[in-house]
């Protein structure tokens, strides 16, 4: 290998962190063409986990490190989001107590395909692929620390509207009371404008009516009059009591 391309691969293992995956779109965006990728994987730099994509030759794929080369290296924007985001938020006491249970949610834009890699990645864990666009992309996202890298994960704030969304189907309107009830640290400011950016009229009035039920400080300061919160009746579950101001009907309403 001459000195140019060994520069190359010097400078990759100082930009790229361990442990996460790197698109060949990106390392030519580097400079380093396909025949320079298939040396580096001739010479044990590198090591092909699919089409397309590389990791350093020692390393194995995870999911944090699957979110952080998209989140870096393309446009497709993916997060670990809704109870995934909660646990990790220490919102945990509802939640898959038994670890072999434990599913992962990652939630993606409704238009953005998945990449077929994604998808081939042995990652051994329980997945949830969310594909929905009722909250604006990048908006209530944060990035967190794993290993030397970091990928994006959902706020508290984001992560719980998320929950309501799979609610009742994917999700258990109990638990997401429960663990409204703890969150007595949320962001107002934070709440307002995922609030006024969310197209799911169902989600804004089963959030506002579980905040105000819960009486937190927090919700004082939200401006509720600047939420769409649609037209008519929503029955969120059958045979439930129904409720005049938000509109919404569920059962148990005084034991959600």
């Amino acid at each position: 290998m001459n000195t140019i391309n060994g520069t190359k691969i010097k400078h990759l293992i100082e930009i790229i962190p361990r442990g996460t995956l790197i698109l060949s779109s990106y390392l030519k965006d580097l400079g380093i063409s396909n025949d320079l990728q298939q040396a580096y994987v001739k010479n044990g730099w590198l090591k092909r986990v699919d089409r397309g994509v590389f990791m350093f030759f020692s390393d194995e794929p995870t999911l944090e490190g699957a979110l952080s080369c998209l989140s870096n290296q393309s446009n497709l924007e993916m997060h670990l989001g809704g109870l995934s985001a909660l646990r990790l938020h220490g919102y945990h006491h509802f939640i898959q107590p038994d670890e072999s249970s434990i599913v992962e949610y990652v939630y993606k834009p409704s238009q953005d395909r998945l990449p077929a890699w994604f998808n081939a990645l042995n990652l051994q864990r329980n997945m949830e692929i969310v594909s929905t666009s009722f909250l604006s992309g990048g908006l209530g996202l944060e990035s967190r620390k794993h290993r030397d890298f970091t990928y994006p994960i959902a706020t508290a704030e984001r992560a719980i509207l998320e929950y309501l969304f799979l609610c009742p189907e994917r999700g258990s309107l109990k638990v997401a009371y429960q663990m409204l009830e703890m969150m007595v640290g949320l962001r107002p400011d934070s709440l307002q404008a995922l609030l006024e950016h969310c197209s799911s009229v169902k989600v804004k009035r089963l959030f506002l009516y579980m905040a105000e039920k819960l009486g937190h400080a927090w919700f004082d300061h939200l401006d509720v009059t600047r939420f769409d919160l649609g037209q008519g009746k929503r029955v969120i579950e059958p045979n439930g009591v129904y409720d005049s101001k938000y509109g919404i009907s569920l059962r148990d309403v005084e034991n959600v």
